[in-house]
């Protein structure tokens, strides 16, 4: 396996983790929602923004690995 190889399984590996925490977060600002701590549900969703957009950059570092 090619170090090109073994970077794209990395990098489809790790947008899946992220993928698993994003919804996992999701879950929890809900959670926060329901228990009346908006400013908490707030922030989180402010994080979950900021970690789609880190996954979008890791996608893109991947689509560039393939081509």
């Amino acid at each position: 396996m090619t170090d090109k190889d073994k970077l794209a399984h990395i990098l489809h590996h790790w947008i899946e983790h992220i993928e698993a925490h994003i919804e996992e977060y999701r879950k929890w600002a809900i959670t926060a929602e329901k228990e009346g701590m908006k400013e908490v549900n707030k922030n989180i969703m402010e994080a979950i923004k900021g970690v789609e957009e880190a996954n979008a950059s890791l996608n893109n570092a991947m689509n560039a690995v393939k081509q």
